[in-house]
């Protein structure tokens, strides 16, 4: 779920959910235009939260943090 919202950039199903898995599956084989907007979405999503530019800014603020004096 963290990395797919559900209905932005796919579908998130519980485990275990056979029904819900296959019921999703159907609606992506007959839906085109709801296939290219999770794949527009996907896209959207790992660009702002993902790409190399943000993570290496996300990891150097964690280091920094935990490099902090306060938190020994």
């Amino acid at each position: 779920p963290y990395v797919c919202r559900d209905g932005e950039c796919g579908f998130v199903v519980a485990p275990g959910d056979s029904g819900g898995l296959a019921r999703a599956i159907q609606r992506l084989e007959q839906s085109a235009e709801l296939r290219h907007q999770f794949g527009n979405g996907a896209r959207k999503r790992a660009l702002a939260e993902f790409a190399e530019p943000v993570m290496v800014r996300r990891y150097w603020e964690l280091f920094q943090r935990l490099s902090s004096p306060g938190l020994a």
